[in-house]
C-alpha cells in the first residue's frame, strides 16, 4: 500500500502542471469598519499592515486580466460588475456584454466570511485564463454587491477558491473545469507562500508560487520529501479532524478539526485547546498573566526560547515557531499572538503554512507537507481579513 502511494505521488510530480507566480501583497488592517477585535492589544496592532497572496487570471472573450486573492479556505471565483454602486469598486470589474462567451446560470450566490464581510452576485460561466495557454469554461460569481473590501486597502479585484465544490453549493470548482477541459490531468496543486515581499533582498529564494496540475518538491522543499500526509476529512475544507495537538511537547487536544487555509494571516485555536494554553503557559515559569485586555503577558527575554504549538498526525510533528506565536511588548516581556477561534476547530493560516510547502490532492483527498524554502518567520499583525478572510459563513453550521 505504502509502495502504490509513493508511486502515485511521483507520477503527479512529473506531469504537466501550470504555474501561476503570486505577489505578496499589503493591506492596512486599520481602515476596515467592520473589525469585531475586542483586545486593546489588537486595536493597537491594527496599525501595522497584514499579506496575503494574489495572482493574475483573465475571464473572458475577448480576455480580461484580474488580480485575484488566493484562498484555499472558499470555493467561488468571483470578481466585481462593471458600474456595481454598491462594492468596493476594484480596478478591474467585469462587464458581461464586453464578452461573447459569457452566459448567465440563473442562480443567486450570497455568501459571507467571519469578520462580517461579504458579496452577493449572478452565478455565471464564461472563459477563464492563466497566462496565454491555458483556459477553461469556468462557473464564477459576478458580483452586485460586496461590502469590507476598499479598494484602498487591498490590490486586487476579486477572489479564487481553491476548496471543494461542498463549499460552492455544488457548482463545479475552477479545478474542476480546469480537469474537464483537458487542461489538467488530475486536480492537484503545490502551493508555496514566501515570506519575504518582492523589495526584499530574494536571492536564493523562490518566489511565492502556485502550481495547478502538479508540485515541484525539489525546488520549493529543503528535503525534497513529502513529511507528512493527512486525510481531508471535513467536507468542503481542506482540514481533518485526525490531528492532535500539544504545547511545548505536553498534549492537550486529540483528534481536533484543523482546518488550513491561504486565506488566513494567523493562527487560531479551537476553544477547549486555547484555555488550555493559557492555563499551562500561568502555570509554568514564565510568569505569565491575563491583563486586563484579556491578553497573555509573559516574561521573556527571547522569543525563540518560548514555548511553541505543534500538531501531529501518526506521531509526525508540524511545529507553529515561536517568533509566530509571540511579540514583544517590551525588552523583557512578550505577549501571546494566538487567538481563539471561539468554535470546535484550528485555523492555520499564513504563518504557519509558510513553514510548509503543501500538496493539496483532491483525488486522494490529502493534503501533503514538505518543509519548505524558509526566508522569514516574522509574525505579521492580526486583521479580520487577513485573519478570517477564507473561511465562509458555512463553517459556522458546518457539523465537524
Amino acid at each position: 500500500m505504502i509502495i502504490i502511494l509513493v508511486l502515485l505521488m511521483l507520477s503527479f510530480q512529473g506531469e504537466s502542471s501550470i504555474n501561476v507566480k503570486l505577489r505578496k501583497q499589503y493591506m492596512k488592517a486599520a481602515k476596515y469598519s467592520n473589525l469585531k477585535l475586542t483586545r486593546s492589544i489588537q486595536e493597537t496592532d491594527l496599525m501595522n499592515d497584514v499579506y496575503y497572496f494574489s495572482g493574475n487570471f483573465s475571464i473572458g472573450t475577448p480576455p480580461k486580466e484580474f488580480r485575484l486573492y488566493i484562498d484555499t479556505g472558499s470555493s467561488y471565483l468571483w470578481v466585481e460588475k462593471k458600474g456595481c454602486g454598491i462594492c468596493a469598486s476594484f480596478d478591474a470589474q467585469y462587464n458581461p456584454s464586453a464578452s461573447s462567451t459569457y452566459s448567465d446560470s440563473d442562480y443567486k450566490v450570497e455568501s459571507y466570511y467571519v469578520d462580517g464581510s461579504g458579496y452577493s452576485g449572478d452565478l455565471s460561466k464564461d472563459i477563464v485564463k492563466i497566462g496565454d495557454d491555458y483556459e477553461a469554461l469556468s462557473y464564477f460569481v459576478v458580483a452586485t454587491w460586496d461590502d469590507g473590501f476598499a479598494s484602498q486597502n487591498a490590490d486586487i479585484d476579486g477572489l479564487i477558491g481553491f476548496a471543494f465544490k461542498e463549499i460552492s453549493d455544488g457548482y463545479s470548482t475552477f479545478m474542476d473545469s480546469l480537469k474537464s477541459a483537458g487542461i489538467i490531468k488530475n486536480r492537484i496543486f503545490g502551493l508555496y507562500l514566501n515570506d519575504l515581499d518582492e523589495t526584499d533582498n530574494m536571492e536564493g529564494y523562490p518566489s511565492s508560487n502556485l502550481e495547478i496540475g502538479g508540485y515541484d518538491l525539489d525546488t520549493y522543499s529543503t528535503t525534497g520529501k513529502i513529511l507528512v500526509t493527512i486525510p481531508v476529512t471535513l467536507d468542503g475544507f481542506w482540514g481533518s479532524d485526525l490531528i492532535d495537538t500539544y504545547i511545548d511537547g505536553a498534549k492537550i487536544g486529540s483528534k481536533r478539526n484543523v482546518i488550513f487555509d491561504s486565506g488566513t494571516t494567523l493562527t487560531y485555536a479551537q476553544n477547549d485547546d486555547y484555555y488550555s494554553i493559557i492555563d499551562y503557559m500561568q502555570n509554568s515559569d514564565y510568569n505569565c498573566e491575563v491583563r486586563t485586555d484579556q491578553t497573555l503577558y509573559c516574561t521573556c527575554e527571547d522569543i525563540d526560547a518560548m514555548p511553541y504549538v505543534s500538531f501531529k498526525y501518526n506521531g509526525i510533528e508540524l511545529k507553529l515557531d515561536p517568533s509566530n506565536m509571540w511579540k514583544k511588548s517590551t525588552t523583557n516581556e512578550c505577549y501571546m499572538y494566538l487567538y481563539n477561534s471561539e468554535d470546535d476547530y484550528w485555523l492555520l493560516g499564513g504563518t504557519f503554512l509558510s513553514r510548509y510547502y503543501t500538496i493539496h490532492n483532491m483525488e486522494t483527498m490529502e493534503i501533503s507537507f514538505a518543509p519548505a524554502v524558509m526566508a522569514s518567520t516574522v509574525a505579521p499583525s492580526p486583521s479580520s481579513r487577513g485573519a478570517y478572510l477564507a473561511i465562509t459563513l458555512s463553517v459556522l453550521v458546518f457539523s465537524f
